[in-house]
């Protein structure tokens, strides 16, 4: 997943950081990340493709808390065999 984004680029700093634990944005702002909510949205398409989320929660007006989180169960991305096998119905 972290080579998705290039080396030095704010996406792989932000994703690098995540990957720690979680981050306030506060703290992106000081990884020179000024517009932490679209390098947010960018992991977070990124994240979900393999089984995670970054969620946000607001812990003061204006500090909010972002941490990488597993997909619940039916959101995950499933492998082959699992989308094949209902296409295939009864077959063995």
């Amino acid at each position: 997943m972290i080579d998705t984004f290039r080396v030095g680029t704010q996406n792989r700093r932000l994703l690098e950081r995540l990957l720690r634990g979680p981050v306030f944005n506060h703290e992106i702002r000081d990884l020179g990340i000024l517009n932490h909510s679209g390098r947010i949205s960018d992991v977070r398409r990124v994240a979900r493709d393999h089984g995670l989320d970054v969620t946000a929660e607001r812990i003061t007006r204006g500090a909010w808390m972002y941490r990488i989180v597993p997909l619940p169960e039916p959101d995950r991305p499933r492998g082959l065999w699992e989308k094949i096998k209902g296409f295939l119905g009864g077959m063995k």
